[in-house]
């Protein structure tokens, strides 16, 4: 099945989890390298999430998250992506549950090393405006190889609130690795990252674990 059919089958599944669900701890996880998609490649991304808050007394888990991302090379360095999110037990937040989705633009600035993501999207919940939730989260993706078959993926984004004037941008760095087969098929991505708070009051980490699924026609 081509990708693009998963992808717009996936997307409507998702809108229909928006309509019956309910939101958010920020999402601030990039579980991906600096490499661009070659025209006819893609990837998909299924990864789960532990997010827990930083405080005085410490850390405390605020909600169990789990995912899925696709990619589809558009050539000349460009790479769509599509996300989608789902929260399980945010009761510590009174949200319930939760979905968000996004879709982003990646631009590849230095081959395979340095690439520039653009993403934008929103959480809907019974408890949550909508309107409130749209953001981006312009993000600096770099890739170093530190193995034959081992990469650090290192990543740092601003987190801006389009739709709620009244929260300050925020700022996040993820510190990722890719261990992948000799193919780069199967990229296996543990990865930990710090949502800093501006108040200085604590802030977000997330613990994740993503499984990147390759697909390759052209080289």
């Amino acid at each position: 099945m081509q990708l693009s059919v998963v992808l717009a089958v996936v997307q409507g599944v998702v809108l229909a989890l928006c309509l019956a669900l309910s939101g958010c701890t920020p999402i601030f996880s990039d579980l991906q390298d600096a490499r661009v998609a070659r025209k006819g490649n893609g990837e998909f991304t299924p990864f789960v999430t532990t997010t827990q808050i930083q405080g005085d007394n410490g850390r405390e888990r605020v909600t169990d998250q789990i995912g899925f991302q696709v990619a589809e090379g558009l050539g000349g360095e460009l790479e769509f992506r599509f996300r989608a999110e789902h929260f399980m037990d945010l009761a510590s937040l009174d949200f319930g549950e939760a979905t968000a989705f996004g879709i982003g633009l990646k631009k590849g600035l230095i081959p395979n090393r340095l690439a520039l993501y653009v993403p934008l999207g929103f959480a809907v919940g019974s408890n949550i405006d909508v309107s409130r939730t749209l953001q981006t989260q312009p993000t600096l993706l770099a890739t170093l190889p530190l193995a034959r078959s081992v990469d650090f993926n290192p990543s740092f984004k601003g987190v801006i609130y389009i739709g709620d004037g009244e929260t300050p941008s925020q700022a996040a760095l993820n510190l990722g690795l890719g261990v992948h087969n000799s193919e780069r098929s199967m990229t296996l991505r543990p990865e930990v990252g710090w949502l800093f708070d501006r108040d200085d009051a604590g802030g977000f980490i997330h613990f994740s674990l993503g499984l990147t699924f390759r697909r390759t026609i052209a080289e």
